[in-house]
């Protein structure tokens, strides 16, 4: 058995560690265009000097936290490289679980009276709890105009940099999705109708546990409970699980990486059936690529049941261009607070008729040190906070940082100074966001794919074919050695 991984992100990297470990025979190579490994999770710890004294923050590039609720395969990662002990972990009752934003700037209020910083979940201001908690319980959703303006274009962008008009609701957010359908239209009843099931199958849980997905774990969920984990990370950054990774595949001698590597086309070999990856050949592939680059690199004629089919075109979803911004300030125990306790805050898209639009292109900040201080020397001392730009709006990849600095002092009410360190980073069509239809389009594109080993034998999990959060990319990995291992047995 010969593998051929493309693509080295966190998909990629998390495909090759299972595949390993399940096919430890077989002769496995990850390609990987950059020189680094690890997709768009980026962690940097930088230096700095303050007053008379060198210290140290982490900051974030890419992703920044993870949930315990997204993904057990990311549990499994922990312990099976024995990562437990740098686990930095914030509690659900702390103010960075507890109190979440998102900051309506006055310019939207020519199309209604709702402004200003709202909290989340409590909807603290009388102005959004009369006008959007009532239209809510009135349902069906659709009929909630101000809701899915406020709270679920604000959203979308936190998760998919994106334009909640363009993004669909079945595959951005499946619970929700189910929900809907299980209510008949109607959220609320959904809502008690799956609360009801999840108590049916609680009871019954027993005749369907030799069934379930089976998670090496060891403490690690265990630690999580007792700890009451709202949002977790590492002490030296989320880039700890991708290198973890990559390490333990260099230490096995059935895996080679293989960086700096362009693939410029892939072909199928019908005399042996295998897969042509120049300058090797593999008798399975995976592609960990984003779709864009997958469908560059195959032709019509190596995968001709699926590029020759017109569904191609538009089953391939959109992706978001996102610029970070990562801002260091200088604070003292007796100067005034830069901003609320809390996670962060997000911005909804502006209103169709507003004439300013969102002309900064921000579409959320997140204060990083109510959660991830325990990652800097001195936390007293520096109080980091992270920018998120661009996505549907163009203009927020080339803004000036002093007009940043003066929406968030807006937002937030506070003077903040000038920042002591300040990093840009910009990423390039770096998130998915399936349009509407995306599952139906998926699964009627494999079935144009007649060949039965083509279809045993070739893996899809790249950005734009699965879920976009790093437990979704884990666990889609990890999804390939499962089901090659049941096609065998």
């Amino acid at each position: 058995m010969k593998i051929a991984v493309l693509g080295g992100g966190i998909t990629g990297l998390s495909a090759t560690f299972h595949l390993a470990r399940r096919f430890p025979h077989s002769e496995i190579t990850l390609f990987e265009k950059k020189a680094r490994t690890g997709g768009w999770i980026q962690s940097t710890r930088v230096p700095l000097r303050l007053g008379g004294s060198e210290e140290h923050v982490v900051l974030e590039s890419g992703p920044r936290t993870l949930r315990p609720k997204t993904s057990k395969a990311v549990f499994e990662l922990i312990h099976l490289l024995n990562l437990s002990d740098q686990l930095l972990l914030t509690s659900s009752r702390s103010p960075a679980a507890r109190r979440r934003f998102i900051y309506v700037p006055p310019e939207y209020q020519e199309t209604t009276n709702v402004s200003g910083l709202i909290q989340l979940p409590g909807l603290q201001s009388p102005a959004f709890r009369n006008q959007l908690i009532w239209s809510v319980l009135k349902e069906p959703f659709k009929s909630t105009r101000q809701f899915r303006m406020y709270v679920g274009s604000a959203l979308v962008h936190g998760v998919y940099a994106a334009d909640s008009r363009e993004v669909s609701t079945r595959s951005a957010f499946t619970s929700l999705w189910d929900m809907a359908v299980s209510g008949k239209g109607s959220l609320s009843r959904g809502l008690v109708r799956r609360t009801f099931q999840s108590f049916l199958q609680s009871q019954m849980a027993f005749r369907s546990a030799a069934s379930e997905v089976q998670y090496e774990v060891g403490d690690v969920e265990r630690l999580m409970v007792n700890e009451n984990t709202s949002v977790y990370s590492f002490k030296d950054g989320m880039e700890t699980l991708p290198l973890a990774m990559k390490a333990w595949l260099e230490n096995q001698p059935n895996v080679q990486i293989v960086s700096d590597s362009t693939i410029n086309s892939v072909k199928t070999r019908e005399e042996d059936r295998t897969f042509e990856i120049s300058p090797t050949t593999a008798t399975h592939m995976v592609s960990a690529l984003p779709a864009p680059a997958l469908q560059q690199i195959l032709s019509p004629t190596s995968l001709p049941g699926l590029l020759s089919s017109p569904l191609i075109s538009e089953a391939l979803p959109s992706f978001s261009t996102v610029t970070v911004l990562n801002l260091v300030f200088a604070i003292s125990p007796n100067s005034p607070p830069l901003h609320p306790d809390g996670f962060g805050f997000l911005v909804p898209r502006p209103p169709e008729h507003s004439p300013e639009g969102n002309p900064l292109g921000i579409l959320g900040v997140v204060f990083d040190s109510c959660s991830l201080s325990g990652q800097d020397s001195a936390p007293s001392r520096l109080l980091k906070m992270t920018v998120m730009l661009g996505g549907p709006y163009a203009n927020g990849h080339d803004v000036d940082a002093s007009k940043i600095l003066a929406f968030i002092s807006r937002a937030t009410g506070s003077h903040l100074p000038d920042p002591v360190h300040v990093q840009w980073a910009t990423h390039q069509n770096c998130i998915p966001h399936p349009r509407v239809g995306h599952e139906d389009l998926l699964t009627k594109l494999w079935d144009q794919e007649h060949r039965e080993w083509v279809r045993q034998n070739f893996a899809i999990v790249g950005p734009g074919f699965t879920g976009v959060s790093v437990g979704d990319c884990v666990n889609a990995g990890r999804e390939v050695s499962e089901q090659w291992i049941r096609t065998m047995v």
